[in-house]
């Protein structure tokens, strides 16, 4: 209960039972098996981030307008708010509550949100406050005072609370005790020792936290291993990794050898990716309408924005569209997913592009049926090679990037679906099992 209202996970349920049966939806992270788990699993971090997040907030005001989804969208979008501004990684961050903690009234309004939604919540059958709701109060009302006190004697402009949880702590004594390897409990003593071996050596994983894996891929390596030498890399600083140049292209080229490829026409004839059975196929594509649903049509909005924004620049004169303008979420319902969704950072395509982008879908979905992957070899070139017949001012580079993401989201859709069909046969097997030994112990009996 939270201010009169009944807050459930109802209108979660039905939100993935429409995800279930949508190939491409905005909410492609989450799954059945989020709301349903162990006991143990219940303890992933990451599974209740993408669950609470401000993104499933916006799906559920956007597809469903009862009043029980719109107050658990509110709820979840608090704690996503609060989750943001305690695990902020670094002052330049693009929105402001995610940016490291500066005491802005941003960010102070969304813990003071979350402290008025823990002291307000009751849990239906659950006396009085519960551990974990003093415990998020304790460590609100602890981050505040730990800022001021910081500013005051040591004049610090911002404090990256991503280090003040406790994942650190745990990943530090993980290693801590796997230094000993079978004696993982170690004496005082002992374990000044390892504590010094760890300072003295390189271990730089004990500073990082494990909580947000996206901002741990912005975490650079240690170090590249390539084809040139350590002592060049360090003469060279700006030396580009990306556009180094292949070993073995490198080797042919000083020992003059002039590599002779296979005519791709004819390995494209011999491996079948030019036959006219698909061509027959496609005949009907421009003529048929593409029916999608709601939550399709805003998938498919959202790989043509990750399409565009990755090719935008490169190809400025298609105008594949742009990035909106927006930088405070407001609560009105615009026509598009994108704009709803984004505060600024989403790219928006344009109608043609997007245009572009049904036209590539009815031709994968008449290449590929019923739900299903076609079976013949080289699913993405033979997907690519139709589109660009059917698209022929589209760039290649744009059609084999779509043909590579559309395939991809088809396999994880049935992957999804394989998942979600094994885990409720064991659950089956699980429940039947107690009762086939009830009956073979009493047979036992019977036959003693």
């Amino acid at each position: 209960m939270y201010d009169d209202n009944q807050i459930t996970a109802k209108p979660l349920w039905k939100l993935l039972h429409a995800r279930a049966e949508a190939e491409m939806t905005p909410i492609f992270k989450i799954n059945k098996t989020h709301l349903k788990m162990s006991s143990l699993e219940k303890q992933n971090v990451r599974r209740a981030a993408q669950l609470l997040s401000r993104t499933t907030a916006i799906t559920l005001r956007r597809y469903h307008q009862d009043d029980d989804s719109k107050n658990l969208a509110d709820y979840i979008e608090k704690i996503d708010m609060w989750f943001n501004v305690s695990n902020s990684y670094s002052p330049k961050a693009k929105l402001e509550f995610k940016k490291s903690y500066i005491g802005s009234s941003c960010q102070k309004q969304a813990l003071d949100d979350m402290s008025h939604l823990m002291l307000h919540s009751k849990i239906i059958g659950k006396p009085g406050m519960q551990t974990f709701q003093k415990s998020i109060l304790m460590q609100i009302t602890s981050l505040k005072m730990l800022f001021e006190d910081m500013k005051l004697k040591h004049n610090i402009k911002y404090l990256s609370t991503y280090k003040l949880n406790q994942d650190v702590l745990e990943n530090f004594f993980s290693q801590l005790r796997q230094k000993g390897g079978t004696h993982d409990h170690p004496s005082p003593l002992n374990c000044m020792y390892r504590i010094r071996m760890m300072i003295l050596g390189k271990s730089p994983s004990i500073l990082h936290n494990q909580t947000d894996a996206e901002q741990r891929k912005n975490i650079e390596p240690d170090a590249y291993i390539t084809s040139k030498g350590s002592i060049e890399d360090e003469m060279d600083e700006n030396y580009d990794v990306d556009n180094e140049e292949f070993i073995a292209a490198s080797f042919l080229s000083e020992a003059e050898i002039i590599p002779i490829f296979p005519d791709i026409v004819e390995m494209q004839k011999v491996n079948g990716l030019l036959s006219e059975d698909d061509s027959e196929i496609l005949s009907s594509v421009s003529s048929t309408a593409l029916d999608l649903k709601e939550q399709e049509r805003d998938g498919l909005e959202y790989i043509m924005g990750y399409l565009g924004r990755k090719f935008n620049s490169k190809f400025p004169d298609l105008e594949l569209g742009g990035y909106s303008l927006k930088l405070e979420h407001g609560y009105c319902q615009p026509p598009s997913f994108v704009q709803h969704l984004s505060v600024g950072g989403l790219f928006k395509p344009s109608m043609n592009f997007l245009a572009e982008g049904n036209k590539m879908e009815k031709i994968f979905l008449k290449l590929n049926p019923n739900g299903e992957l076609s079976k013949k070899p080289s699913i993405v070139k033979r997907l690519s090679n139709q589109i660009h017949k059917q698209i022929k001012h589209l760039p290649l580079e744009i059609i084999k990037a779509f043909a590579k993401q559309r395939v991809i989201v088809r396999m994880r859709y049935l992957n999804m679906k394989a998942l979600i069909e094994h885990k409720d046969k064991t659950v089956v097997r699980k429940r039947t099992q107690p009762q086939v030994l009830k009956t073979a112990n009493k047979l036992r009996k019977l036959t003693r």
